[in-house]
């Protein structure tokens, strides 16, 4: 009886099996090097350990242990190959079918994939540093910014509640939300103020106000309002704490260092309180101040003064004052917007038609020092 295979087992201790019917087999465990020769029962046998390594991929254990079945009757096989270079050759052949598999291939990729980010991220070190210098930049630039912010969101807290506000002044004006009126296009403004009467320069608070003596005469006549004539009541000058942020109204969000209100009350009416009841009772034009570099020689006996008017309910005499050079020239006042709103200080009072000039008049940063008493409080308090 003969067997026609052989197989890989786990190393046991050499020993004979029992006798069976067509021969006896003799089963050795061989723990050898190649090409090692054992007696055994009075046999020689050589095991070709190439061989053997070729069969590893069927079966999994070790090439230096293996199992030989045998008749004594067989004829004595030699096996007189080089071992030696055949198991060198098939330790490089499993190497190469080991490198083609296709965990290996991964494995190679996933390091040429590492080498090659490890070369990017070096060469970004400089950006990198780069980056975070610009971002520190622009972090302190930055700051500013968000404290002004700040500031503006802490003054809408300040804002006083009204009871009247479906008509409330200063407005945005916006010019793509405004419609031309044909009827307005060739209006006239006709001025007769007393610019050598004696005035009055006072601090309410809110704003400085020139206030004009109630002598009843007519100071303005407007061509769309023909039934009507009008008294100058008082200018009030508004400034800011920045060269766009001192005007009331707005033009499309932005702001002027200043603005002038020429308020005027219809002289059908014995007051301002009286008048501040009827539609066309009071008209206010404002007039925007730009900041320039040349003075303005208007302001000059303004800027005189200011010393006496740093608190809240002081005042100063003023002995002229040129009205008609702080609103536009004729051929400037062509371009303006009307429209009902209030007044802009306390208490707020409607029924007031604007009338507010597109064009500004300049006026020299150094003569904004009026900056410095507005919203002022009194000594006493």
């Amino acid at each position: 009886m003969q067997m026609n295979k052989s197989c890989f087992l786990p190393k046991l201790p050499l020993r004979k099996t029992q006798p069976t019917l067509g021969g006896v087999f003799v089963f050795y465990h061989i723990l050898c090097n190649p090409m090692k020769t054992r007696a055994f029962g009075g046999c020689r046998w050589r095991i070709d350990l190439a061989h053997l390594y070729s069969k590893r991929k069927s079966y999994p254990y070790s090439s230096s242990s293996a199992f030989i079945f045998s008749s004594r009757n067989r004829r004595r096989q030699t096996l007189r190959t080089n071992c030696s270079l055949q198991v060198r050759m098939a330790k490089s052949a499993f190497r190469a079918l080991s490198a083609e598999s296709p965990t290996m291939a991964f494995l190679g990729q996933l390091q040429q994939q590492m080498a090659q980010m490890t070369d990017k991220m070096q060469a970004l070190k400089p950006h990198v540093t780069q980056v975070v210098e610009q971002a520190s930049k622009a972090t302190q630039g930055i700051v500013p910014i968000i404290n002004k912010c700040t500031q503006q969101i802490d003054s809408l807290g300040k804002i006083l509640p009204v009871r009247a506000d479906r008509k409330q002044s200063p407005i945005d004006l916006l010019p793509a939300y405004t419609a031309f009126d044909p009827t307005l296009e060739n209006a006239t403004f006709t001025f007769n103020y007393d610019e050598s009467c004696q005035l009055t320069l006072a601090n309410i608070g809110e704003c400085l106000q020139i206030q004009y003596p109630d002598s009843g005469s007519v100071d303005l006549e407007v061509s769309f309002l023909p039934e009507e004539k009008f008294h100058l009541q008082a200018v009030n000058i508004h400034f800011g704490t920045e060269p766009m942020n001192g005007s009331e109204n707005t033009v499309g969000g932005v702001g002027y260092a200043g603005e002038l209100h020429f308020i005027h009350r219809n002289l059908q009416y014995p007051t301002l309180d009286a008048a501040l009841k009827q539609p066309n009772g009071v008209v206010t034009l404002a007039v925007f101040l730009n900041e320039s570099h040349d003075d303005n020689l208007n302001f000059i006996p303004l800027t005189k003064i200011l010393s006496n008017v740093l608190y809240n309910g002081s005042q100063s005499g003023m002995h002229s004052f040129k009205f008609s050079q702080m609103i536009p020239n004729s051929e400037k006042n062509k371009e303006f917007w009307v429209y009902e709103g209030s007044e802009t200080t306390d208490p707020y009072r409607e029924d007031v038609k604007w009338i507010v000039y597109r064009a500004a008049i300049p006026i020299s940063s150094g003569q904004t020092c009026a900056r410095a008493v507005r919203r002022t409080k009194s000594k006493r308090r």
